[in-house]
């Protein structure tokens, strides 16, 4: 887990208001499925580093009902997994594999949304509708294309 504050720290591309990133990174929207999306995420996981990769993931600040959702959707596992690293003051996590996969079905079904920042080469991925992925780097950077056969 990490504070907004460590994250910005670690040089994460981080930002609040999605037009901000617009006017002041390079961007691509790319649509990714389930599993093109968790082959990318992963991919730039392995290439960062896990102390270097980052997801946001509210699920600990969401109310009562919103978070009935996001369980209707996990099975035993991820639900078990979600109880066993409640931290409720925190939304900033270090990446692994089952949080990696939890985010990715939630992204991909719409239920709850999460921002995944990498540090080691700056890049940050929005969750977004219909299996969009808005990613972001520095200006000027061209490795703003990670889906394979593009």
């Amino acid at each position: 887990m990490c504070s907004i504050t460590r994250l910005k720290d670690t040089g994460a591309i981080y930002f609040e208001n999605i037009q901000f990133g617009f006017d002041n990174y390079d961007y691509r929207i790319t649509q990714l499925n389930e599993e093109e999306a968790y082959e990318t995420i992963k991919e730039l996981w392995k290439s960062n580093g896990h102390n270097n990769s980052y997801a946001d993931f509210y699920y600990y600040k969401i109310d009562e009902a919103a978070r009935e959702k996001v369980e209707r959707v996990l099975n035993k596992k991820e639900k078990q997994y979600l109880k066993d690293m409640s931290h409720k003051d925190e939304i900033i996590f270090h990446l692994d594999d089952t949080l990696l996969r939890i985010l990715i079905k939630l992204n991909y079904l719409e239920v709850l949304f999460s921002t995944f920042y990498f540090t080691r080469e700056p890049c940050t991925l929005w969750g977004n509708y219909n299996q969009e992925y808005i990613i972001f780097r520095e200006k000027h950077n061209i490795r703003l294309v990670y889906k394979r056969n593009e």
